[in-house]
């Protein structure tokens, strides 16, 4: 049970590092201009995406996963 635990906790731990990689990586694009404007329209691009992708049975990008 106790080896159970900390391989739970590892997992949690480099799941919380690749998040915070994640963020520094956009915070570092956003610092260089590569943002883009979130707009009506660009919700709509990527909830169309999402549809499209999901619909064809592409998988899931892990990224995206909770």
């Amino acid at each position: 049970m106790i080896r159970d635990v900390i391989r739970r906790m590892q997992a949690e731990e480099s799941r919380v590092a690749a998040w915070q990689a994640a963020i520094r990586q956009g915070d570092q694009q956003l610092d260089r201009g590569q943002g883009v404007a979130y707009t009506p329209e660009t919700l709509k691009e990527i909830t169309q995406s999402a549809i499209g992708a999901m619909q064809s049975g592409e998988p899931m990008d892990p990224d995206v996963l909770p």
